[in-house]
Parts: structure tokens; C-alpha cells; sequence
């Protein structure tokens, strides 16, 4: 808001948010939001494979002994 000529501040705000560098950061900000969602739901979903093979394991395993 300081690089603007405008005395008011509601002025200087509206240069500001029109400027080029803060549209590009908040296009940088939801890029960055985006990816970061993407991996949670990545980790979440290994997280649910991995229980599930885990659980497989202990039925094959009760199932051995049982058949044994």
C-alpha cells in the first residue's frame, strides 16, 4: 500500500489488491493450498491401505493357525 500515490486509504487498499505481485500471491497462496490438500488426502488414503493390509494380515494368520 506505501508504493501507491494515493493519499486515502481506501484508496491505497484497492491499488493494492489490484496490483499485479498480490494477484500473483494469491494465485501462489491456492496453488500452494491446493498441492498441500492433495498430499493430506495422499497420506490419508496410504494410512487406509496400510490398516487394510494390516487387518488381511491378522485374518491369514488366525487362519493359518486355525487350519493347522
Amino acid at each position: 500500500m506505501a508504493q501507491t500515490t494515493e493519499q486515502s486509504l481506501g484508496a491505497q487498499e484497492r491499488e493494492a489488491y489490484r496490483s499485479q505481485d498480490y494477484q500473483d500471491l494469491c494465485k501462489a497462496i491456492g496453488a500452494a493450498t491446493e498441492n498441500a490438500e492433495k498430499l493430506k488426502w495422499e497420506l490419508e488414503a496410504a494410512r487406509l491401505r496400510h490398516a487394510t493390509w494390516q487387518t488381511l494380515e491378522v485374518s491369514n494368520r488366525t487362519q493359518d493357525r486355525i487350519l493347522k
